[in-house]
């Protein structure tokens, strides 16, 4: 029950998990869950990150075909800059392209900063490369 919450909903502090388990007939203290909450949280933080990751990733190799693109996301205006943005623009060019992306497919800011600060050879991305949403922007920087 307990992973089943936290898929849901990943932050919700724990002693509204006790609560919620509690409804449900959960009998036994809150030291126990809490613990047990703590050893199941960052499992499911980890895999969500190894799979937003795993997509950056595959999307910035061309490993995802652009019709499958267009399945996942719907319709992204412009999909072809962008994608030509990740693959072979500037840096900036490719960090704002690959934000947009990942924002669209629902993978979180931070997310995609780790990510664009993991990859070898990069400067590190600091909030105005990014921001808070670069789809907002009207141009990639350049």
């Amino acid at each position: 029950m307990i992973s089943d919450i936290l898929e849901k909903e990943a932050e919700l502090p724990s002693l509204e998990i006790l609560r919620q388990v509690q409804k449900a007939g959960y009998s036994g203290g809150k030291t126990a869950l809490y613990a047990l909450v703590a050893s199941v949280r960052p499992m499911q933080l980890a895999t969500r990150r190894n799979e937003a990751f795993e997509w950056m990733r595959a999307v910035q190799q061309n490993a995802v075909p652009r019709s499958t693109l267009e399945k996942e996301l719907g319709h992204v205006i412009e999909l072809d800059k962008l994608l030509k943005g990740i693959r072979s623009g500037p840096s900036p060019q490719r960090k704002k392209a690959m934000a947009v992306l990942s924002l669209e497919r629902g993978i979180k800011c931070s997310l995609v900063r780790s990510f664009l600060i993991s990859l070898k050879g990069q400067h590190a991305v600091t909030g105005n490369d990014i921001g808070t949403d670069p789809r907002s922007r009207s141009s990639p920087r350049e």
